[in-house]
């Protein structure tokens, strides 16, 4: 799929718990009130952090380690 870094994978689960694979969003809104600021909250890390981790691993793909 060519997405890096974060993307947002839409999906259903059916009943009998099969799988519909809807759509890949590559540029998801991301801000401390979106999905992703509730996903930091599940796992108990601030939004601040998040951020730093994704700028940090978006600078090693494309730059490599410095």
């Amino acid at each position: 799929l060519e997405t890096y870094d974060i993307a947002r994978i839409d999906y259903r689960v059916t009943a009998n718990e099969d799988i519909y694979f809807l759509e890949v969003n590559t540029v998801p809104a991301v801000h401390s009130k979106s999905q992703a600021g509730a996903i930091c909250q599940q796992l108990g890390i601030s939004f601040d952090t998040f951020v730093s981790y994704w700028i940090q691993a978006t600078t090693q793909r494309l730059f490599g380690s410095c």
